[in-house]
């Protein structure tokens, strides 16, 4: 018994009908459609998981499962992929040459006579263009303009090598110029001008290059920068010390104006706010074999002053040196005072000092001083030192730089002077911090700390001269020692090892306070033989001792430790080379980074040191590099006055703390109290003066490697020296005796009598 075909089946019409057995059959959907077979539906693809039309076409259903894509009006393509359709640049662009096509949507675009024609883009009136049709200018920020053009329809069919863009300030006729290259033979070519001023109008023009050479111009187009939304509100003196020796070239010397003229731009020198205060001042001065004064703070209060003095700043000398201290003495003793504008007694003014420098310092045999030693004074006023190095190639030239300021924030390395305005919103975030912790209620800093702003709400807190500390505590240093300094010149100090070792020197001598009525340093030279250079009371001011120290020849020749240590003895710690009493602590400082043959040594390193230790002459021993440690540890008597270091420069840290652990109130020193005497029940009619020791002394574990084990170096603040003293006490009955009594001269730190292995 068949179903299908007869009343009985109950298939839908979109179905197909199959007899599966006696009086069984099945109903199954046609292609198309969907549904159990009794109940079928057209199945429709638009706007379903199976649509694939593309999101700019348009689906239509024709059929049970089948559609079509159409691209909407704007768009071509086969439905299923449609991109816009772009009327620029193709046959259908009927914009005037010298109109500018611009697409507005899909297929759609319009036309504008480029500036300086008129009309409605289609047809636009103005002087013929025989030269590259510049049609775009747009100020891209502050610091870069974009320009675009076509080429000259007369030399379409030629090769064109290069095209110039020439841009200039209109404000004062300066004019820089770049090249570039087409990147197709006859499609419109752009570049990126980036060194740039903030507010700013320019003239933009462009030229072709062909084999026959440059063509006529293209039409001049208008740009004016915008103003840069970093621009500087807040009062600055800024005074800028700029390199213009040999090394520099014409065009890097440009980039250097620019530079200049772009951060006196932020920093709004010669503007008035609405208060009618000036906001920022600038001065410049430049050196090379000497230092010259270009405009001062004051002179640049009158609007356009200022650029004026940069665009006619005196370019590099052909045989112009490096003497950076040169410019900064300049600028230190004519430009960074009160009658030149210096705004000294404002506060809210940021001082800064601007150093541009091309190389490393260049030395003189007079009066040299070394660029660290330069820049301090600035410091004493109040005046911020930040220092750029262009182009630095060795690591001499780029520690002379970071010498030269308080934080490592403050020193900027560029490869090139083109990089210059890379680095400039940095550099104007240092002079112009826009979030200041400085001088607000979250300043944290220690009264007798400075505060530097380093970045937008971040800061940090340097102890001034004189005192020690984190920054946020600050503790007033006290130093007053008789300071030998026994110094390595033998041939191993070469290859710039002896300018490290002096310039620790030094850091030794600026942290232990060399200056008049504290310490007092003498030095001694040693490398075969032993010599002295400088007694205790020869310069007092620590800047003449720097001089000293930077003019110190190198000998050369093998290490003689021996020698050094013998004339330190015999010479150096004496009252005719101005050695004062025993009440001043003595400190010796011996550097060296070589070892001496035993077999070279008069007398055992021990023994020859011993003199040194028994008149209570404190030796502290940095050995560098190659310095024997075994040989050296016998010169100190605690294992923390001997220091081992693969460079120089490492030490600094642990010398500055030394220093300050020394420096400090509470350290042991010598005091004199005046006191009543009593002695078998005699008096003194007056107090009498007699010495004592009071302070500290530092202990701490340090871990000996020969044993493996930590040993506590505990010291005690105890006298090192003693003298007689006659006093005359009155007795009963009326009597006056006089008694011998041992008085304290001079107090040391000595080991405890006790040691103690963790």
């Amino acid at each position: 018994i068949k179903i299908c075909g007869t009343p009985q089946e109950d298939c839908s019409e979109f179905a197909t009908c199959a007899d599966t057995g006696p009086s069984f059959h099945s109903c199954t959907c046609n292609d198309g459609y969907t549904g159990n077979g009794k109940t079928c539906e057209e199945i429709k693809v638009c706007g379903t998981s199976q649509d694939d039309c593309s999101e700019f076409a348009t689906c239509a259903d024709t059929g049970p499962g089948s559609h079509t894509c159409t691209c909407n009006e704007g768009y071509t393509g086969d439905g299923k992929q449609c991109s816009e359709i772009k009327i620029c640049g193709t046959d259908e662009d009927d914009c005037h040459m010298y109109a500018v096509c611009a697409n507005t949507g899909p297929g759609q675009y319009s036309c504008t006579c480029i500036q300086g024609y008129t009309g409605d883009g289609k047809n636009c009136v103005g002087p013929e263009i025989h030269g590259p049709i510049l049609f775009d200018v747009t100020p891209e920020n502050p610091s870069t303009i974009s320009a675009a053009w076509r080429p000259p329809a007369e030399i379409i069919e030629l090769d064109i090598i290069e095209y110039s863009v020439c841009y200039t300030d209109v404000s004062n006729g300066d004019k820089l110029c770049k090249t570039t290259t087409p990147t197709t033979p006859d499609g419109p070519v752009n570049i990126h001008l980036t060194d740039v001023i903030e507010d700013t109008t320019y003239e933009v023009v462009v030229t072709a290059r062909n084999a026959s050479g440059y063509g006529p111009p293209s039409n001049v187009m208008i740009v004016k920068t915008p103003v840069s939304p970093d621009s500087c509100d807040k009062k600055t003196d800024t005074i800028f010390v700029v390199d213009r020796s040999s090394k520099i070239s014409k065009a890097g010397f440009n980039k250097i104006r620019s530079f200049i003229r772009s951060v006196g731009k932020r920093l709004r020198i010669g503007v008035k706010n609405e208060k009618k205060e000036i906001i920022g001042q600038g001065a410049i001065v430049t050196f090379s074999n000497e230092g010259e004064k270009i405009i001062t703070l004051k002179d640049s209060r009158t609007p356009g002053r200022f650029v004026k003095a940069v665009r006619s700043m005196p370019g590099p000398l052909s045989n112009g040196t490096t003497k950076t201290h040169r410019g900064l003495e300049v600028a230190y003793r004519q430009v960074a005072v009160v009658g030149e504008g210096l705004r000294a007694r404002d506060d809210s003014v940021h001082k800064v000092v601007v150093v541009i420098a091309n190389g490393h310092q260049t030395r003189e045999r007079n009066g040299y001083v070394y660029v660290g030693d330069a820049v301090k004074p600035f410091f004493k006023r109040g005046i911020d030192v930040i220092a750029i190095g262009v182009g630095l190639e060795t690591e001499k030239a780029k520690e002379q730089l970071t010498d030269m300021v308080r934080i490592p924030e403050n020193a900027f390395f560029v490869n090139h002077h083109s990089n210059l305005s890379s680095a400039m919103n940095k550099i104007v975030s240092r002079v112009c911090p826009k979030i200041k912790i400085c001088g607000s209620p979250q300043d944290d800093c220690h009264r007798f700390a400075t505060c530097f702003d380093t970045a937008p709400g971040k800061h940090k807190c340097i102890c001034q001269d004189g005192y020690f500390g984190n920054g946020k505590e600050c503790a007033e240093k006290r130093c007053k020692f008789d300071i030998g300094f026994l110094i390595d010149s033998s041939a191993s100090m070469r290859d710039c090892n002896y300018e490290k070792e002096k310039n620790l020197v030094k850091h030794i001598a600026e942290q232990m306070q060399v200056t008049p009525g504290k310490s007092r340093a003498s030095v001694l030279l040693f490398s075969n033989s032993a010599a002295m250079y400088k007694n205790f009371n020869r310069f007092e001011e620590l800047m003449d001792f720097n001089m000293l120290v930077n003019e110190l020849p190198m000998v050369g020749g093998a290490t003689h430790l021996d020698k050094a240590l013998e004339v330190a003895a015999s010479e150096m710690f004496t009252t005719a080379n101005g050695m004062r009493n025993s009440k001043v602590p003595k400190l010796l400082f011996l550097l060296t980074d070589g070892a001496q043959a035993a077999g070279s040594m008069s007398k055992p390193l021990q023994e020859v040191v011993s003199s040194l230790h028994k008149r209570n002459i404190r030796v502290v021993v940095i050995g560098a590099g190659e310095a024997d440690e075994q040989q050296l540890s016998p010169l100190v008597q605690s294992s923390e006055d001997l220091l081992m270091v693969k460079r120089f420069e490492d030490a600094t840290d642990q010398l500055t703390t030394f220093a300050d652990q020394m420096c400090s109130v509470g350290r042991c020193s010598y005091m004199e109290r005046t006191v009543p005497v009593r002695i078998e029940g005699c008096v003194s009619t007056q107090p009498v003066k007699m010495g004592a020791c009071m302070g500290k002394c530092v202990t701490g574990p340090n871990f000996q490697q020969t044993n493996g084990v930590f040993k506590i170096d505990c010291q005690t603040c105890r006298p090192g020296g003693y003298a007689i003293k006659t006093v005359v006490l009155s007795c009963p009955g009326n009597k006056r005796r006089s008694f011998e009594i041992k008085a304290v001269t001079s107090c040391i730190c000595a080991k405890c009598p006790w040691k103690k292995h963790l």
